[in-house]
């Protein structure tokens, strides 16, 4: 999926989306921020380690080392830090799909 201009979006409104590499799977932002957001919980996972954030919480578990390097640490009070509420579009733009079906495309590019 590739755009020359404007943004991307990949959307499953009433399902999951699974991306599956058999070796790596990288995901880069290579300008500015990745952000990665969850309403109920986040979970990262390998070698039998996570980390977890759900509720409010983080736990961080590992089976072997946790190591935790810095010339500097402030463990300060709580804090947080509101989840956005992402709503999906409703309906399909059905000209969209007229234009993309006449023209062969696979696709349904949408204009404003």
């Amino acid at each position: 999926l590739i755009t020359a201009k404007g943004h991307a979006n990949l959307h499953a409104q009433s399902g999951d989306v699974e991306i599956v590499g058999d070796k790596n799977v990288r995901v880069y932002a290579s300008k500015e921020k990745l952000t990665a957001t969850a309403k109920e919980e986040m979970l990262l996972t390998c070698g039998g380690a996570y980390i977890r954030l759900k509720g409010g919480q983080i736990e961080i578990h590992a089976p072997g080392k946790l190591s935790v390097k810095g010339s500097n640490y402030s463990f300060d009070g709580p804090a947080s830090m509101p989840t956005p509420d992402r709503q999906f579009p409703n309906g399909v733009c059905e000209s969209c799909m007229l234009k993309a079906l006449e023209s062969g495309s696979p696709f349904a590019a949408k204009t404003n």
